[in-house]
Formats: structure tokens, sequence, C-alpha cells
């Protein structure tokens, strides 16, 4: 295990080496399955203990050198830059406590996009939740002046705690970036659906893209799409690396079959509005489906078939009205369906 020492010796060979690079994930379009920029994630030496973003930034904090490991980190994003045409995005990781550091330089940035060709409208720089932000009139002060030079605004982690929430009321910003927490299996989480919807319809609001982290499995990027967020990320549609994305052809048929038309309210696919049913031969008792309706609450009805061949809907609602109303005729429950439509003649 390496000492204290000789970790302090690492780090800062590592920062004046500036033994550090970035790789690059892509953020992709559920509008034209396109690829709409990509996030900068910096490693450190692939031998040493600070290859992990995490500890490598944890480590600075620790030593007062954040700032400085994050300077060198937005150079190393911009000078790897992998763009492939002026439209796209590069979005920068900039922690909260970097905005109110002593040392900090609003122009610099600038001077490193242009010695790279960039521009700030390239840029995304995105708030990512090391810790707090614990002034926000100073925050909105700082990055009105990024907006103002034409740099844009993400927050990260949405929907994992109470702080990120806070911040995008407070700094409104270009885009909002999705929790994993919230997409792990939303194809199977309703509630996580109904807090996406809400999302997406804040967002539309506001005037707000929605980029969805984390994404792993088809139907998570099946059920986003369907919802109308704008943009996905994650390791089912690219992982970090050095070089330019390519959408997979499964991956873009998916999208292009689910996705929802921009500029219009909210709109529904058949796949949105399916929900299981229940199925019960012709010839079950009446006693059978009354039985089901009262242990199952949320049914409002049930398919009834004969042969396997749908012949009607039985409605929670009107069994019991015809089982127990003032004109109900008279059943024992050990009577088939059928008893139903015989006694509506």
């Amino acid at each position: 295990m390496n000492t204290q020492s000789e970790m302090l010796e690492q780090f800062y060979n590592m920062i004046n080496k500036e033994h550090i690079y970035s790789v690059y994930q892509p953020i992709i379009s559920l509008q034209d399955s396109q690829v709409m920029g990509y996030e900068a994630l910096i490693r450190g030496p692939k031998d040493s203990p600070f290859h992990s973003p995490l500890s490598m930034f944890q480590f600075a904090e620790q030593q007062g050198e954040l700032y400085m490991l994050e300077q060198i980190a937005r150079e190393k994003a911009i000078q790897g830059s992998i763009l492939e045409h002026p439209q796209q995005l590069l979005f920068i990781n900039i922690s909260s406590q970097v905005l109110y550091d002593p040392g900090f330089v609003p122009g610099k940035t600038l001077e490193i996009l242009q010695k790279y060709g960039l521009r700030p409208s390239n840029v995304v720089f995105e708030i990512t939740e090391r810790s707090s932000i614990e002034d926000f009139s100073l925050a909105q002060k700082i990055l009105e002046h990024y907006r103002k030079q034409g740099y844009r605004i993400a927050i990260d982690d949405a929907g994992a705690g109470y702080s990120s929430l806070q911040a995008i009321a407070e700094l409104q910003p270009d885009f909002i970036k999705i929790d994993r927490s919230l997409i792990e299996n939303i194809h199977k989480n309703k509630v996580k659906e109904y807090i996406l919807e809400t999302f997406v319809t804040f967002a539309h609001k506001m005037n707000i893209s929605l980029i969805a982290e984390g994404i792993e499995h088809a139907d998570e990027l099946t059920k986003l799409t369907r919802l109308g967020v704008h943009y996905a990320q994650g390791f089912l549609l690219g992982k970090p690396n050095e070089s330019p994305a390519k959408v997979q052809d499964t991956h873009k048929m998916l999208i292009w079959q689910h996705r929802k038309v921009q500029g219009g309210n909210m709109t529904w696919n058949i796949g949105d509005l399916k929900t299981p049913v229940k199925v019960f031969d012709k010839k079950k008792l009446i006693s059978e489906v009354a039985e089901y309706f009262k242990k199952n609450q949320e049914a409002v009805g049930v398919v009834i078939v004969d042969e396997e061949v749908p012949a009607g809907l039985m409605m929670k609602d009107r069994l019991f009205q015809q089982l127990t109303g003032q004109y109900a005729f008279s059943l024992s429950g050990i009577e088939p369906l059928t008893a139903l439509w015989m006694n509506r003649r």
C-alpha cells in the first residue's frame, strides 16, 4: 500500500508532467439517433492509483489542489477533442467548488479553445455534485459570465438528491442530466416512469434539454425514447473512448421506431397505452371473475374468450351492478359467464 508521502509524490509528478488524458463518451439524440456530443472524462496514468477519476479528484480536493487539477483536465479535454463537426458539443465537468477558488480565472478556457480551434458554442460546462453549491448568487454571477461568452450549462446527477434539484431551480441550466438511479430498469418501474414524465413536461416548459445517463439495456432506451427524453448516454450506446463513436444500426432503428416528434404536445405510442389484462373463458364461473376483481382492486375489466378467440369485455363495475343492483337478476355465482349474455336478451 502506498504511503501518504508516496501518494503525494505520484500526484505532483502526474500534475507537473500533465500525465493525464481524456476519454469521450457519446451523447446520442433520441430524435435522429445521431451523436450530439461527447462528455470528456479524465483518466490518470494506467499504472497509477490515480487512474480512476474519483480517487484522483478526491485526493486533489484533500490537498487543496482541485482548481489546478481541473484546469489541466479542461485543457486536456479540449486538446484531445474528437468533435466531428461544429454542431457537436463537448461536455466538460467542473465542480462547484472551483467557482469559488481564489485562483479561478474565467477567461482562461477561452484562450485554450482558441488555441485548439474550438469556440465557446461548442462547450457545455457540466456542474458536478462533488459538493453542494453554497452560494447560488455567486454561482449565478459566474455562470452568467460564461453564458454571455456563448457557453452552455448542464446540471449533473438530477434526481439523485435535493441539492441537484435546487441547482436546477436556481441556475436554470440548458441541460439536465438525469442520474442513473432513475434510469435503471425504468421499463419495469412505474414510479420512475412517472418521475421522468414530470421531468419531460418541466423541461418542455422551461426549454431545457434532458440527457438520460447510464443506459445499459435496450428496454431502458426504448422507454426513454417513448417518454420524449431528448438525449441518452451510457455503455449501451458507447463506452468512453479516445476515438469518435458510431451508433449501432439496431439502436438507430429502435430510436426511429419509438421516437416522439418534437414541437408538439405529449403524444402516446400504442406501447405506452398497453397494459396486461386477465383472460377468462366464457365457460368459467361468474364467481371466479367476481373473486378476481375483489383481489385485484386496480383491475377495471377482463377479456372473455370463446375457444381462445376474444368474445367480449367484462367490466368490473358492470358485473357488480348486475349482481347487486336494484334490478339485478338472480345469480348464485355458480353459473358460467355465458349466463350474463343469456340474461341480456
